[in-house]
């Protein structure tokens, strides 16, 4: 697995709030930082105050040395630039298994219903929901695309899916799941496939 970039996170800007060295870099926020500092758990406060100090990159690297900094101008650009592309399968419930393993390898999220027998599913590549910002977008792609997802379809009753369930090999899943009157369809992968 590639080694995540290491970039800096609010998280990062949060304890280093507590650093007087820090504070010191920011002396024009010094009412809003003491403001935080009194109630750190307003989310208001925080939220504001660590967005705006995320702007100031130059100043963000002289405490943070080893951290890749991007402002949040610089990640919503980068954002822009990423492309969805969905796809839509209808069939039977009975056939979703084998429609799905016809989908070319890649990271993927879904959103399915149902109604009888009938589904209809939406697929979207996730490269922009997990590709970093600073990783190469071009690499990244690549690297999903080379990704298999494991699905595994249940179709059951209300009454059977907990054992259908409990039947599901361990790890971390991603579980969407429709309903028809008492007929259930659960659509399972694994979680770790996609990070």
């Amino acid at each position: 697995m590639k080694k995540l970039p290491n970039r800096l996170t609010p998280q990062d800007i949060k304890q280093a709030l507590w650093d007087e060295r820090f504070r010191e870099l920011f002396p024009e926020f010094k009412e809003q930082i003491l403001t935080y500092m009194k109630d750190p758990g307003c989310g208001t406060c925080r939220h504001g105050l660590i967005n705006t100090l995320m702007g100031f990159k130059d100043r963000l690297r002289k405490y943070f040395p080893t951290k890749e900094v991007i402002t949040p101008q610089e990640e919503k650009e980068q954002i822009k630039h990423i492309k969805n592309s969905w796809k839509v399968i209808n069939c039977n419930v009975h056939n979703l298994a084998e429609k799905l393993k016809e989908i070319p390898r890649g990271k993927r999220l879904i959103a399915a219903s149902r109604f009888r027998d009938k589904m209809t599913l939406v697929l979207n590549d996730v490269d922009a929901l997990m590709t970093f910002p600073t990783q190469n977008i071009e690499e990244a792609l690549e690297e999903n695309r080379k990704m298999d997802l494991n699905w595994k379809v249940i179709n059951t009753t209300i009454h059977d899916l907990e054992n259908e369930l409990a039947g599901v090999e361990g790890g971390r899943k991603i579980l969407q799941i429709t309903r028809y009157k008492e007929q259930v369809t659960a659509i399972i992968n694994d979680l770790t496939s996609l990070f």
